[in-house]
């Protein structure tokens, strides 16, 4: 099975510079034209596309499929034995098996970043996906770079499918305590990444630990980032989100080092993110009200209606 290792996945995310906008203009511009909260409607109309256009693509053949299957399947069958493990007292196991679990997960980016951007699965792929593929030149740099964005995204959205349960709580944390563990970027970010996603509380001083030790240029750093805004836009609770915006502000603005004068330069900029960010956050947290709203109109007109019935 042709495959990348941890560590050159590791070599490979954390060398993979992909900065984002998270400073002044470009940051403003970014919040702005975030979207506010899709409907029932427009969420079902997007999977239905995306489907249709993976079923376009038939089923691939080819060695790279098989191995990246193969290994997917075995797991996400371990990261499932482990999620059903809410009886199970022998918390070192766990750890060892959410380790084992991680690992396997990075090597099925490894796979996916092991087949051949022009090969039939991948061209297959970006046909369907993409309206006009990249050619000339640097099509090829393109298509690795989209590669790896794709197999990361796809990757973490397996681990959530697979891990995502709120009684791992104890043993992500432990997880997280132990330095080879930590020592890869990959793994780390990770499983900070499902923490985040779980609303454990712990995920706000990890998010923070993780932030600073990326570097701020590299596409981990992006997807952290990224990451830590949606949470904050979308979680209900106003502690947590308190926490979550500490942490956009301090990662979007500079220090308060210097002479007053820069000091209260900065004390400015943070200012100005902050409202940015609050803004955000209270644009979609008003269409949640408002289709909350909306639904429960919806109810009375239809338990009216089969009372008229009646």
């Amino acid at each position: 099975m042709k495959t990348i290792s941890v560590e050159k996945v590791d070599e490979i995310l954390e060398g993979f510079e992909a900065p984002g906008p998270w400073e002044g203009d470009e940051l403003a511009e970014v919040l702005d034209s975030l979207p506010h909260r899709k409907s029932d409607a427009e969420l079902d109309a997007e999977i239905d596309r995306l489907t249709e256009a993976v079923q376009t693509i038939g089923t691939p053949d080819g060695p790279a499929f098989e191995a990246i299957n193969e290994l997917g399947q075995a797991t996400a069958l371990l990261s499932d034995v482990l999620r059903s493990s809410e009886l199970v007292d022998d918390i070192d196991l766990k750890r060892n098996m959410l380790q084992l679990a991680v690992r396997g997960w990075i090597l099925v980016i490894g796979t996916m970043m092991a087949e051949d951007v022009h090969g039939q699965v991948i061209r297959s792929l970006m046909s369907a996906s993409m309206e006009k593929p990249p050619e000339g030149d640097d099509a090829y740099e393109i298509l690795t770079a989209i590669m790896l964005i794709v197999a990361v995204f796809v990757t973490s959205s397996m681990v959530y499918s697979h891990l995502g349960t709120r009684h791992l709580a104890t043993t992500i944390e432990l997880t997280l305590e132990d330095p080879d563990f930590t020592s890869s970027a990959s793994a780390s970010s990770i499983i900070v990444w499902l923490q985040a996603q779980l609303g454990f509380p712990e995920a706000t001083k990890r998010l923070t630990e993780l932030l600073q030790r990326l570097p701020r240029a590299s596409f981990l750093y992006n997807v952290t980032m990224s990451l830590t805004l949606v949470e904050y836009r979308t979680t209900p609770d106003l502690h947590r989100a308190k926490g979550l915006l500490e942490i956009l502000v301090a990662s979007t603005t500079s220090g308060s080092g210097g002479g007053p004068l820069e000091a209260r330069k900065g004390d400015l900029e943070r200012q100005a993110a902050t409202k940015r960010f609050e803004q955000s956050r209270r644009s979609y947290q008003e269409r949640i009200r408002q289709g909350l709203g909306e639904m429960a109109a919806i109810d009375e007109i239809t338990e009216a209606g089969a009372a008229l019935g009646d």
